[in-house]
């Protein structure tokens, strides 16, 4: 939401039609190599 507004959203701005920004960062050799994993896709 900040890149999307430059800047702090407002109180205000975090309700009904806020953009949550989430970024996941995965390591992939160890998760291949986890032996729980699944190849759902």
């Amino acid at each position: 939401m900040e890149r999307k507004l430059k800047r702090s959203p407002t109180p205000k701005e975090m309700g009904a039609g806020f953009t949550p920004g989430v970024r996941f960062y995965f390591e992939y050799d160890k998760l291949e190599k986890h032996p729980q994993r699944v190849h759902d896709g």
